[in-house]
């Protein structure tokens, strides 16, 4: 069976873009995908050497164009290392060939621990997409964009969508026209606008197909992360202290991130994009992977609450 992926990077996400596609070759080799990607700021030379990375992976590759006409008027918020990318999931379904009924589109910080054909198997009916509700964020709700109940906001970054009742609903024009006419309400401009219009709309999805920062116990120490990861199929590094490429990244799973790298073309990038070694980066580094250390070795959070009294 062919599973029709989707995803949208620039130039600075080339290797987590490498990462995710070798995440998904490496746990789903009895499927084929045909891989529909928008890549922008990269050269035909990277263009060709991704295409012949995943035709060794006896899978296939499209590239697909967008135009500025095409993102006139998306707003990006002042206070977040958004780029205009972050609209390109959205043209997806007018892109790719009439014949195909069926994408799953992924953002490109994710690995892919599972099987995907278990989540591109699943039948949508009359729903035009399916997506994973953010059940454990701080806020529950988004009177905003008019979401009143607990329970029902969607995290984008993993969306399966069904090509024919996205169009018959016409869910591109309404979410480019909600960003255009509420862009003052907007924290997470194309989420928050799929959100808006999808309130109560979407089929929702097991979270194991979509694991945000959230989801993972603050107090889960190594020994039991195999257990954790068992059943799971998608690990998402949303939020800036997660990403796994920063030196200082706070995501237990990060190095899922890395093992998968080293197993990619990108396997002699450099391991970390902000990389320092003044104090501040040391100190909250440290700082970091000391917390961590005590929840893998409970005998010594239990020395140390014994000698500073603090059971």
């Amino acid at each position: 069976m062919q599973i029709h992926l989707a995803t949208a990077f620039d130039q600075n996400y080339l290797t987590p873009f490498y990462v995710l596609i070798t995440s998904i070759f490496e746990n789903n080799k009895n499927s084929n995908f045909h891989i529909h990607t928008i890549a922008t700021g990269i050269t035909e030379i990277e263009k060709e050497e991704i295409r012949q990375f995943v035709i060794k992976n006896n899978s296939e590759i499209s590239f697909y164009e967008i135009f500025e006409t095409d993102l006139k008027g998306l707003v990006l918020p002042q206070n977040r290392h958004y780029t205009i990318a972050i609209y390109y999931r959205l043209f997806f379904p007018s892109l790719i060939p009439n014949h195909i009924q069926k994408l799953l589109y992924i953002d490109t910080d994710i690995v892919v621990v599972g099987n995907m054909a278990e989540l591109y198997d699943i039948d949508l009916s009359e729903f035009a997409a399916a997506a994973v509700p953010e059940l454990n964020t701080p806020v529950k709700t988004h009177p905003q964009l008019g979401i009143e109940e607990e329970g029902n906001y969607f995290n984008s970054g993993v969306l399966l969508i069904n090509i024919p009742e996205w169009k018959k609903q016409k869910i591109t024009e309404k979410a480019i026209e909600f960003v255009h006419n509420y862009s003052e309400v907007l924290v997470f401009p194309d989420q928050d606008a799929l959100n808006a219009i999808l309130y109560k709309k979407y089929k929702k999805l097991a979270n194991r197909y979509n694991i945000i920062p959230f989801d993972i116990p603050a107090d889960l120490p190594k020994r039991q992360y195999n257990g954790f990861l068992k059943d799971k199929v998608i690990i998402h590094y949303t939020l800036s202290v997660h990403k796994p490429w920063k030196f200082t990244s706070v995501n237990k799973f990060r190095y899922l991130y890395h093992e998968y790298r080293e197993l990619s073309p990108r396997a002699n990038e450099t391991k970390y994009t902000d990389f320092n070694l003044n104090r501040k980066s040391v100190t909250k580094y440290l700082k970091i992977r000391a917390t961590e250390n005590l929840l893998n070795y409970p005998i010594l959070l239990k020395t140390i609450q014994t000698v500073f009294g603090t059971e």
